[in-house]
């Protein structure tokens, strides 16, 4: 058994997110963890190399060397259910307000509110990521994002009226063409 860095304890398995301290005490050297037969997700987070990297595999690695608490947010979690989003290339996190931001290349970590709604995995659900991204995506990536939760059936028009029942800046903002569009308002 290992302890992650969220003090959780876990049998070491390869094709999960670890650190260089797990792969020690799983006895791989340093030579092979830097070897082709791992990828480096992040700083000090490896992964075997015969898994694939996908949206999901980096989240939870940015969550293992995020504090207790954290969880996928914004841009990546819009991935993870479906969304159509502007690319990106950092993992987003949200960090519990008290807990202090990750700082590590290729995780973007936001600070926490009270109150954000979010899945077991963790994840924000895909009104509260579509309320996130609400405050960074222009008008058109707007549309496209809250358009492509619904066909992927991720949320639909009636969640998406609740939210944008609480959105008055976005809505200053974008006056009401998103909501028309997407909730035909």
């Amino acid at each position: 058994m290992a302890i992650t860095e969220r003090g959780e304890a876990r049998a070491f398995d390869p094709e999960q997110p670890f650190s260089r301290a797990h792969a020690r005490a799983a006895g791989i050297g340093l030579k092979t963890l830097l070897s082709s037969r791992f990828h480096k997700v992040f700083y000090d987070c490896y992964v075997s190399s015969t898994v694939p990297l996908t949206t999901r595999l980096r989240a939870k690695a940015a969550l293992e060397i995020s504090p207790r608490g954290t969880f996928i947010s914004h841009a990546t979690a819009a991935r993870i259910w479906g969304g159509i989003i502007p690319h990106t290339p950092d993992a987003h996190v949200t960090v519990p307000g008290a807990a202090g931001r990750t700082s590590r290349q290729g995780v973007k970590a936001h600070a926490g509110v009270n109150g954000t709604a979010v899945t077991r995995m963790p994840v924000t659900t895909p009104e509260q990521t579509f309320l996130d991204m609400a405050a960074t995506l222009d008008m058109v990536a707007l549309v496209v994002l809250g358009d492509s939760l619904i066909k992927a059936g991720r949320t639909s028009a009636a969640a998406l009226r609740v939210i944008d029942r609480g959105m008055a800046g976005v809505r200053r903002r974008f006056k009401t063409e998103w909501t028309r569009h997407i909730i035909g308002a």
